[in-house]
């Protein structure tokens, strides 16, 4: 198997690894024609549509920006963003924000943060 397609499979994996925990969380409520009985449950009507996963151009900031523009990310110091180059050399890029969490010192929290940056909310 070559090295492209190697990289290939194992984002694909990556992607279904991320999706199967949403999917089996929400696949009791799609199934059942009643709300959950909790108060934390936010009341959504959802389509009969597929929603997108958000993925990451190549020529994104993420995939272009050398460590010192990095270093603009919130909660993102010298360390770690050399590390997120390091880390974007070694897988080829980054196909989904997710993909920060290959990066040593970038956990949820930090990827929420560096999300929200990039894509405010409205």
């Amino acid at each position: 198997m070559t090295k492209d397609r190697r990289n290939r499979a194992v984002r694909m994996l990556k992607c279904i690894i991320l999706a199967v925990p949403a999917i089996l969380l929400l696949l009791p409520v799609l199934m059942s024609d009643q709300k959950p009985q909790s108060d934390h449950y936010i009341s959504r009507q959802i389509s009969d549509t597929i929603l997108p996963i958000v993925t990451l151009a190549p020529d994104s900031f993420l995939n272009t920006s050398d460590a010192r523009a990095l270093e603009e990310l919130p909660g993102i110091g010298e360390v770690i963003s050399q590390r997120m180059v390091e880390t974007r050399q070694a897988i080829g890029g980054f196909d989904i924000p997710e993909d920060l969490l290959l990066v040593k010192g970038i956990g949820e929290k930090r990827l929420q943060e560096i999300i929200d940056y990039l894509w405010p909310q409205e």
